[in-house]
């Protein structure tokens, strides 16, 4: 698997969009498996795409207005993106209610991210614009475990 992200972040060199996606899509696989990922050598490259084709159909999820990954609990939907244009990798996150935007300064959110290794990362995020802004570099690898608390009107909500 970490072949298979590797490869696809040096063909989307340059293009930030793509390595947007492809961020989300290593972040996906691993929180969907719940397992960490394995790195594994010496198999058959047959082997390796029956791999990431099942991976990639465990990985269907709908995506928000701004591309990014939609959690939902109830009428609450939290939208999170990692944003690489131009700058080090960040989040971006919107909240909708009953699908209509809330505004940045309505809602709090965190994140945490359990890393290969027992390293855990916690981002807090402030109001930017419309999108709440994480506080801090999305380092490499983009290989790691997520949970998402969000706070909207006194109500907690959490993915993991």
């Amino acid at each position: 698997m970490k072949s298979l992200v590797t490869k696809m972040f040096k063909i989307c060199k340059g293009d930030a969009r793509a390595s947007s996606v492809v961020a989300l899509f290593a972040w996906i696989v691993i929180s969907l498996v719940g397992n960490s990922v394995a790195i594994r050598s010496g198999q058959a490259a047959e082997a390796e795409h029956d791999d990431a084709e099942q991976h990639a159909e465990e990985t269907d999820f709908s995506r928000g207005p701004h591309n990014g990954r939609l959690l939902s609990d109830g009428t609450f939907t939290v939208e999170l993106a990692i944003f690489e244009d131009g700058v080090p990798p960040e989040f971006h996150a919107w909240a909708y209610l009953d699908d209509k935007p809330l505004t940045s300064t309505d809602w709090q959110l965190t994140v945490t991210l359990s890393r290969l290794g027992g390293r855990v990362d916690q981002f807090s995020f402030t109001a930017t614009g419309d999108y709440l802004l994480g506080q801090g570099v999305v380092e490499e690898p983009h290989s790691f475990d997520v949970s998402v608390s969000a706070t909207y009107q006194g109500q907690r909500h959490s993915w993991q």
